[in-house]
């Protein structure tokens, strides 16, 4: 309670410095035009300029900064051509214990990466970054043990919790992967159909990451699928696990926020996140180089 208590007063004190900065610098740049005749147009068209400078290029910043972020999501050496379909909500305040996060993002690469990806075939998955151990080949492993049963079906032994009746043995999906925690979001017609059958079928590869995101290469599509269903976990230093099915959270006591899950994948040292391992020295095949992410794509700026 403390650290929540302690976070508010400093965002407070953030949001308050910030306003107080852009009220000073406006009455600053008004006091300026103030100065000026009315037949100094270069200065006055300087003063204004720097008006809406001062407006525009935080929001712009913010939205590149954005953009790179959600981009960095990708495993190297593969290379976006953009991003086809993104849709991420959040319930809570954002940083906060129990606070909510559900996602799924669709890239589209390169035709030069997808030909590349393709020609790896099997190898693809030690190629990639994080290496031997990080990637998995589909189909997903769903049924194994506890741990696969609670990731990919968590409502299979209370069907009262399924928003839609599924047959008692059913493949893997995106919907009811993201839809885990009780906290699901309406992804538009087909775009995670694709991501089903990539998981499903074979030809694909898949790595667990932390905060319950999973990336999903599929070369044959030329796309990568990016589903992420996490909880922020508890900031006392405990570790909460996933609930049993007895105990499991649902859409009507998962909202009120006491419940403090988060993923079991950041649990285990073998599904930390593909960027957090190495790519092996020597390479059968050398990958194509990535560029560093420019002003490409700036069409997609404003999906963010």
């Amino acid at each position: 309670m403390n650290y929540v208590v302690f976070m508010l007063c400093v965002f407070s004190i953030f949001i308050l410095l910030s306003v107080a900065a852009t009220a000073i610098f406006f009455l600053w740049l008004r006091r300026l035009w103030r100065r000026t005749r009315p037949d100094q147009f270069v200065r006055r068209r300087l003063i204004v300029a720097v008006g809406l400078a001062a407006i525009v290029l935080p929001f712009v910043g913010m939205k590149i900064w954005e953009r790179n972020f959600v981009l960095a999501r990708v495993p190297e050496p593969l290379e976006v051509a953009e991003i086809e379909y993104r849709l991420e909500e959040s319930w809570g305040v954002g940083f906060m214990p129990g606070d909510n996060e559900t996602g799924f993002v669709v890239y589209r690469l390169t035709d030069t990466s997808a030909d590349w990806a393709r020609q790896q075939g099997s190898k693809l998955k030690d190629m990639l970054s994080g290496g031997q151990g990080v990637w998995h080949a589909t189909p997903v492993d769903d049924r194994s043990d506890e741990a696969a049963l609670g990731r990919w079906h968590p409502y299979d032994d209370d069907p009262d919790m399924m928003s839609v009746e599924l047959p008692e043995r059913h493949p893997p999906t995106i919907s009811e992967y993201l839809g885990k925690y009780g906290f699901d979001i309406s992804i538009k017609d087909g775009r995670d159909g694709e991501a089903d059958k990539a998981i499903q079928s074979t030809g694909s590869f898949y790595s667990y990451g932390t905060g319950g995101s999973i990336t999903i290469v599929d070369p044959g599509r030329g796309k990568v699928f990016f589903p992420l269903c996490g909880v922020i976990s508890r900031i006392d230093g405990g570790v909460p696990s996933l609930p049993s099915s007895s105990s499991r959270a649902g859409p009507h006591n998962n909202r009120d926020g006491h419940q403090l899950y988060h993923s079991p994948d950041d649990d285990d040292p073998q599904l930390r996140p593909a960027a957090s391992r190495r790519r092996p020295e020597h390479s059968p095949v050398a990958p194509p180089q990535r560029r560093p992410t420019s002003w490409r794509g700036c069409s997609n700026l404003l999906m963010l």
